[in-house]
């Protein structure tokens, strides 16, 4: 990387003394200010070329490298789906050599790699089949795998993230929704909308069958929804229609009674009620019409005998015999149907039982299974890191959710460190050999289990989130719609920060956050503009996060949207928002000196500059003889 204003003398010349008086410490030389170097401010760099001049990976990296990047993330594009076209697969081993030299060479430092955003989840969840399918689930870990081993061959280490969309859910039903007041007001519109369309979703174990229950359009019950009384259909009574906070309360009323009445339950849910009362009331018509099956069976037999006793008697006629015959083979028929009916019916009301033991809600059971997943890749990156070494690993390998979209589980901070902290967990019981996990280290080569300790410190060591800055601004989407746009902004950007304060304060705990994507956004929808060019408190976020979240590590630009209208603006526009400090050396006779100091404020813009400078620039004394100004 260039380096400005070295100087090329030592302490013992004359001119290093000069340099010194000429140029005394300017106030931008507090070494008490945040600092983040260009070297550690780099840009994402994609699998595939964006602006379509059909470069390949390594093009891509090499480009990245001569714009002056001193960091990049590579992000991967070619969906899972596809059997060709990219991906680790498609790079063999001279290329993945190439690469590793090209970012050494250059001394630049790859951070990382992205998964193709085909990936959305590590819980097996499939939305366009509604199901959660463990083969999919292993199909997609295996996947991370291998980007696993990508990152440990290419960049010598680094994190692998995936975007955290681990299933769709009414924001306003979680629980740091119930806790933010701030929230409820700001979201009051949407939340309106959500519970118009509000569905309460279980999977069967069994299957991975999804089976949503609308609850927005109530589920009958014989209880009274304010005094929970039973109601008797026998005494005329009808079923109300229960929504969910019917079951809420009723759940809450059967944690709440004493311990010797027969409705007490210490674990009852609104989701376990809605699924009881759901399935019970299906159950309930199955054992309904086998009980109406059997009563016609009851009066089939008895019609079946009368024509039997009848065919027995002597002496009747060929037409009352050829009647009585019709009428048998009809009423047997009518009694082989109600046979099957009740045979059909109990089947059902039996599967109405299995239901009950195997439906789980859907969002537990993804959540358990994408912690599981991560948890699973994180022992896989500390095995890998352990057999390759340090001669060959130069910064930890780890793997995480990258922050997602609003209308997804994982996308708000406190999701988000959920996520994190939950797949820690895991993996400290597998290598803790816990009896819940016993014998699972196996699985991964390690020999014996591991003290506590020494597994949380490889879980925090090997399993890191991606903060990205875009995704969390588009929050903005729903915000206080009513607002004029000003005001709107205003309150989202206090929002915002807000919640970077108490993100901050979780890594500082935790060290959740293995890198950022600083990426703004020209409104609430998703964008990729370099940092400085949209409305989202990028710089503030980043800032946060490292002054008071403790975290050091690398910050890439994702700003790719404007790379059609200039070469590098990802990056330069990035060094500009930041002004980033780009001297090596401190002390009163090395100033500080930041990008916004030598880039004269033209670099990287889509226009020519409006002034001349430098030699081109004539002097005041020369003027034409028209007198007509050259500028």
């Amino acid at each position: 990387m260039v380096e400005f204003r070295t100087e090329y003398y030592t302490p013992m010349d004359r001119s290093y003394h000069e340099s010194a008086e000429m140029e005394p410490v300017r106030p931008t030389a507090n070494i008490e200010e945040p600092i983040i170097p260009i070297a550690q401010l780099g840009q994402t760099v994609p699998e595939h070329d964006p602006s379509g001049r059909f470069k390949n990976i390594l093009q891509n990296v090499q480009a990245a490298i001569r714009g002056g990047t001193g960091s990049l993330q590579i992000v991967m594009q070619t969906p899972i789906e596809s059997a060709i076209g990219g991906r680790p697969k498609a790079y063999g081993e001279e290329v993945r050599q190439a690469i590793k030299e090209v970012a050494q060479a250059n001394e630049v430092l790859i951070t990382g790699m992205e998964m193709p955003t085909s990936l959305t989840n590590m819980s097996g969840w499939d939305p366009q089949h509604g199901i959660v399918n463990e083969e999919k689930r292993q199909r997609d870990l295996d996947e991370v795998k291998e980007m696993i081993r990508f990152a440990a061959e290419v960049a010598q280490g680094g994190g692998v993230d995936i975007v955290s969309w681990e299933h769709n859910r009414p924001a306003f039903r979680q629980d740091w929704f119930k806790e933010d007041k701030v929230a409820q007001e700001a979201f009051e519109q949407h939340m309106e909308t959500e519970k118009k369309f509000e569905e309460v979703r279980f999977v069967d174990q069994r299957s991975g069958q999804i089976h949503p229950i609308p609850i927005r359009e109530g589920i009958w019950v014989f209880r009274d929804p304010v005094t929970f009384d039973p109601l008797d259909p026998e005494k005329g009574h009808k079923p109300r229609q229960w929504g969910y906070d019917d079951f809420e309360r009723y759940a809450e009323h059967r944690r709440k009674l004493a311990k010797g009445a027969t409705d007490y339950d210490p674990t009852a849910t609104v989701h376990s009620e809605i699924k009881q009362h759901f399935i019970e009331t299906q159950r309930s018509i199955a054992v309904a019409e086998a009980g109406y099956h059997r009563s016609r069976l009851r009066q089939t037999d008895v019609d079946l005998k009368h024509v039997r006793d009848a065919l027995a008697k002597e002496g009747l006629e060929a037409d009352q015999r050829r009647i009585l015959e019709s009428d048998k083979i009809a009423l047997e028929d009518i009694r082989r149907r109600e046979v099957e009916g009740i045979k059909g019916q109990e089947r059902i009301a039996a599967e109405h039982l299995a239901r009950m033991q195997n439906w789980v809600r859907m969002e537990d059971y993804t959540l358990d299974k994408s912690k599981q997943s991560y948890a699973e890749a994180g022992l896989s990156a500390m095995q890998l890191q352990d057999k390759m070494g340090p001669t060959q690993i130069k910064k930890d390998l780890h793997v995480g959710p990258e922050i997602g979209w609003p209308q997804f589980y994982g996308s708000h901070p406190q999701e988000f460190v959920d996520m994190i902290r939950g797949s820690r967990e895991i993996m400290v019981k597998i290598l803790t050999n816990d009896p819940e996990y016993k014998g699972e280290y196996k699985n991964f080569g390690i020999s014996k289990p591991m003290t506590t300790s020494q597994a949380h410190e490889e879980a925090e060591r090997h399993i890191k989130g991606m903060f990205d800055t875009g995704h969390m601004g588009m929050w903005l989407q729903n915000f206080h719609p009513e607002l004029p746009w000003d005001e709107r902004k205003e309150k989202f950007d206090k929002w915002y920060t807000d919640k970077m304060e108490w993100l901050a304060k979780e890594n500082k705990k935790h060290n959740l956050i293995g890198g950022i994507q600083a990426v703004d956004s020209a409104g609430a929808a998703h964008g990729h503009l370099p940092p400085g060019q949209g409305i989202l408190p990028v710089k503030d976020a980043v800032n946060i996060l490292r002054n008071k979240g403790g975290f050091s590590g690398y910050v890439v630009s994702e700003g790719h949207e404007e790379e059609k209208f200039g070469e590098g603006r990802i990056l330069l526009k990035t060094w500009q928002h930041f002004n980033a400090p780009i001297s090596s050396g401190y002390g009163p006779s090395v100033p500080v000196q930041r990008w916004g100091e030598i880039q004269h404020g033209y670099f990287g813009r889509t226009y020519s500059p409006l002034f001349m400078f430098g030699s081109y620039a004539p002097s005041n004394e020369f003027k034409l003889w028209s007198e007509v100004p050259l500028e």
